[in-house]
């Protein structure tokens, strides 16, 4: 969800509300020794400390997306939720925090530009 929008319309108050709701999505679809936070004004970083995820980096990428982009219910409104996506993997994407996170990022405007072009999304392309 771009927060610009909803914020506008709704107020910050409100956009407030939905990135909590969208974070503790996250925390429940994150397994146990991950770690969730909310990185900018409309994005977060999950840390997944699991040695097997890279083997299933699709279901749990594509099952945490759904359960995300459920519709968020706040002050009698139903909002729709988009999400975008970058994943990085360690130590294949870089070895530091920084690095992993600057490879996410660029992956997930890539994602959102192919989206909006009409291109293979990041889960369509792992698939």
């Amino acid at each position: 969800m771009r927060s610009r929008g909803g914020n506008d319309s709704l107020g910050h108050a409100t956009g407030d509300l939905v990135f909590k709701e969208i974070g503790r999505r996250m925390k429940a679809g994150v397994t146990e020794g991950g770690f969730v936070a909310r990185h900018s004004s409309d994005e977060f970083v999950a840390i997944v400390q699991d040695t097997e995820i890279a083997e299933r980096i699709d279901f749990a990428v594509a099952r945490l997306c759904s359960e995300i982009e459920q519709a968020v219910s706040v002050n009698d409104a139903s909002l729709a939720v988009r999400v975008s996506v970058g994943v990085a993997v360690f130590p294949d994407d870089g070895e530091s925090m920084s690095e992993l996170i600057r490879v996410a990022d660029q992956r997930m405007y890539a994602n959102k530009s192919e989206r909006k072009s009409g291109g293979a999304s990041f889960l369509e392309r792992l698939m």
